[in-house]
This record gives C-alpha cells, sequence and structure tokens, in this order.
C-alpha cells in the first residue's frame, strides 16, 4: 500500500522526523509550504494566534492524495493545536476513506488535544498516533520512537 507522509515545519524538528517516518515506511514525502511567513518573533506570534483561532492560511503542497492508501500528517504542536498549514492542508481534503497516521513534534504539553483534534477535522480516528517531545531530539530517542510507530503502520 503506498503512503505518503505530509507535514509543515516551521523550525525543523517536524522535518526531521517526518524524513525518518518516510524512510522507515518507504513512503513518498510531501511538504507544506505556508505561504505565510512564521519565521520571524512577530511570525511566532501570528502564528500561536492562528492556530488559536484556526485560521486558515494560504499554503502550497505537491502530492496529489488519491493515490495513496495510509497518509501520515506530522504537525508540531502550537499552544495544544495543530499549525495553521496543516489545519488548512486537512480542511482541503477529505481523508475519510484513508487510513490515517498522526504525528505531533512538540516542545511543552498539549500533544494529545492536537491529535484529537486533527482527528475531529479529518473525521475519523488515526490507526496510529505519535507525539515527539524537545527531549526526544536530545537524547535520540525519536528515532525509536518513530520505528515503534511505523511497525504499527505496517
Amino acid at each position: 500500500m503506498k503512503t505518503l507522509v505530509v507535514y509543515y515545519s516551521r523550525t525543523g524538528n517536524t522535518r526531521k522526523v517526518s524524513h525518518e517516518i518516510a524512510r522507515e515506511l518507504n513512503a513518498d514525502l510531501d511538504e507544506i509550504v505556508s505561504l505565510r511567513g512564521y519565521r520571524s518573533a512577530l511570525g511566532y506570534i501570528q502564528a500561536g494566534y492562528h492556530a488559536l483561532t484556526n485560521k486558515r492560511v494560504k499554503i502550497k503542497f505537491i502530492k496529489n492524495i488519491d493515490s495513496y492508501a495510509w497518509v501520515i500528517i506530522a504537525t508540531p504542536n502550537w499552544g495544544a493545536r495543530m499549525a495553521s498549514p496543516v489545519f488548512s492542508y486537512l480542511k482541503l481534503h477529505d481523508l475519510t476513506n484513508k487510513n490515517i497516521g498522526i504525528c505531533c513534534v512538540q516542545g511543552g504539553s498539549g500533544g494529545d488535544k492536537v491529535i484529537r483534534q486533527m482527528e475531529e477535522v479529518i473525521g475519523k480516528k488515526a490507526r496510529a498516533s505519535l507525539i515527539i517531545n524537545q527531549v526526544d531530539f536530545k537524547n535520540n530517542t525519536y528515532i525509536d520512537k518513530v520505528k515503534v510507530f511505523c511497525n504499527r503502520i505496517g
């Protein structure tokens, strides 16, 4: 079954995890690119506000999800909310007939809330979920967590 890993990453951590998931699953990758910059200090504040208010932002991506049986969606945790570019992506796609995996990368807490929010927007429960914390990067345990997650997917 073909698998697509779709991700948005502001700082690079979600990108790192997504690439590892794709490598483990021999999956295709698609990066969600926000046409709104979130890199500056002001952008960081806007990112939190947009996540809190479920703001749809202009994005671009490449892959068409129609030919994939599995779609893995990875997002950073922005204040216990999914990133606005990921929210926008989910609102553009009907994923109810796909096998879904969700990955949340966070520096703090609230990943369970992010996963529930994503499942709500998708309209179904994920078949597998993964939360990667900042400490997992520091001690390299994120790779082991990714392997466990990927084993649940197949």
